[in-house]
């Protein structure tokens, strides 16, 4: 969503957001993509919010779910262990299974 490395340092990630922030803004947009941009602004604020926080972050890389949706208790779902669990990835919902 960032377009940034899987390594990416706290400083990269902050110039990658800021740069789509600015790009995607909701007010910076015609009218008639307005709601296009909301969307891609929430969708990469989410994304800064995961790789900004450590622990989030190593979650989302360890494949647990980070994100809490509407219908699954606010607990986020994550996790799993060794049977699986569910994880986000560009606003999909992804069942992934650890061997």
């Amino acid at each position: 969503m960032l377009n940034v490395s899987r390594t990416a340092s706290a400083r990269e990630l902050k110039k990658a957001y800021h740069k789509l922030a600015v790009q995607f803004h909701p007010d910076k947009v015609a009218d008639e993509e307005r709601e296009a941009a909301e969307l891609m602004f929430k969708k990469m604020a989410a994304a800064y919010e995961v790789l900004s926080d450590e622990d989030k972050r190593a979650k989302y890389d360890a494949g647990e779910d980070v994100t809490a949706n509407p219908g699954d208790d606010g607990e986020g779902g994550g996790g799993g262990g060794q049977r699986g669990g569910f994880m986000h990835h560009n606003g999909q919902h992804v069942h992934v299974h650890f061997q």
